[in-house]
């Protein structure tokens, strides 16, 4: 049997395919766009509305709280996820 954190640890990993699938769901957008390198904010749907949902979200699924600071700087999926693996846990 694993020890409590490690075994936490691997329940809370998150699939990078998956984190970009389900945010690109949350926001619309075609899920051929679900590939780290998409710059959301290209979009001609991006707003500053989808960047409110884009922090709950994220807060809900993840548990992690993107700052207004870092969802700013944040270009493309692969930065999001990048975030949300940094300040996980």
């Amino acid at each position: 049997m694993l020890p409590f954190f490690v075994g936490f640890y691997l329940w809370t990993m998150i699939s990078e395919k998956e984190f970009y699938k389900h945010l690109i769901q949350e926001l619309g957008m075609e899920l051929n766009d679900a590939e780290r390198d998409f710059n959301f904010r290209s979009s001609s749907l991006w707003s500053s509305m989808l960047a409110l949902v884009t922090i709950a979200s994220i807060d809900a699924q993840y548990g992690v709280l993107v700052s207004s600071s870092q969802m700013k700087q944040a270009q493309t999926l692969g930065d999001l996820f990048e975030i949300v693996v940094q300040n996980q846990g």
